[in-house]
């Protein structure tokens, strides 16, 4: 909206003031005239192409996300990651309702879709990280409205789904998604590839990452602080949550960090301290479990 756009503007005016004092630009108004178009058409021309990913899926009679095209239609992984950015950013809140309720009225077995194939064919439900990003998604759209009729949309319409996706994980679902008693999500086994790094041909996997992710469980933490947040706000009246989430992040803090690289570990319990930016997940949540240590 436009108030956006004057904070960019004025964010750019300060940026072209701070450059006339480094480097003794004579005409600072020049500068920042010129970063103020930059700035603004740059906005302008990322908000249009953003509409670009944006389409109706007539199975559910709302608004998705098309993951890349060509080649690719909605998968949940891609929809809630690139969520705030295409919908909420931009102002677009209606179409960002619609999204929650495509991906709420397929969830199933606890999972939310990985994939929504052509041609009428059932979805795949082989991701353990998209139904966490969901969590994500639902936070960023209450920070975003964050109107009562916002609330009651997320209590009457996407709160079952996931209560039902923490409940489901608890207790274990497909593709060897479960928590284990020490209040961590375990993921995958065999041939089935449930994370981001999914690559996989013929028998041949590319990143096996079986056991339990650095990433999926700092979602997982975030899931759990969210669902108390929600519970707080609803009345449930629910401790739950909270004493699962710090089970989670005190098995969290005593598995992950591994000393003799100065990082987490990418994978625990078939441990491995491959260093990949998985773990950046784990400081840059809404909810995180972050150290000091682990920032340094």
């Amino acid at each position: 909206g436009m108030g956006r756009e004057r904070r960019l503007r004025d964010r750019a005016r300060n940026n072209a003031a701070g450059f006339h004092a480094d480097f003794g630009n004579s005409d600072v108004n020049n500068v920042s005239h010129f970063v103020n178009r930059f700035t603004f058409n740059l906005y302008s021309a990322v908000f249009l192409a953003a509409n670009q990913f944006i389409a109706h899926r007539q199975s559910t009679g709302y608004d998705t996300v098309l993951a890349g095209l060509p080649w690719f239609t909605d998968w949940g992984r891609d929809t809630m990651i690139s969520y705030t950015g295409l919908t909420l950013c931009t102002g677009r809140f209606e179409k960002a309702h619609d999204i929650l309720l495509t991906f709420a009225k397929y969830c199933k077995d606890g999972l939310i879709p990985n994939m929504f194939p052509d041609s009428g064919l059932e979805p795949l439900y082989n991701t353990v990280d998209a139904s966490l990003w969901y969590f994500y998604a639902v936070y960023k759209y209450l920070e975003y409205v964050n109107t009562p009729d916002a609330y009651e949309f997320i209590k009457k319409d996407i709160y079952p789904c996931l209560k039902d996706i923490i409940s489901t994980y608890k207790k274990g679902t497909d593709f060897s998604i479960y928590m284990d008693t020490d209040g961590l999500i375990h993921a995958g086994s065999g041939l089935d590839q449930v994370t981001w790094m999914d690559v996989r041909v013929g028998d041949w996997v590319a990143t096996p990452r079986h056991g339990k992710p650095v990433e999926i469980n700092a979602l997982w933490y975030n899931a759990l602080c969210t669902m108390d947040m929600l519970q707080a706000k609803f009345g449930d009246n629910d401790d739950s949550y909270r004493q699962l989430a710090s089970l989670v992040k005190t098995s969290f803090n005593k598995r992950f960090w591994n000393e003799n690289t100065g990082c987490l570990y990418d994978v625990v319990d078939e441990d491995d301290d491959t260093i990949r930016p998985n773990q950046i997940y784990a400081v840059s949540l809404p909810f995180t479990m972050k150290k000091q240590l682990w920032i340094r």
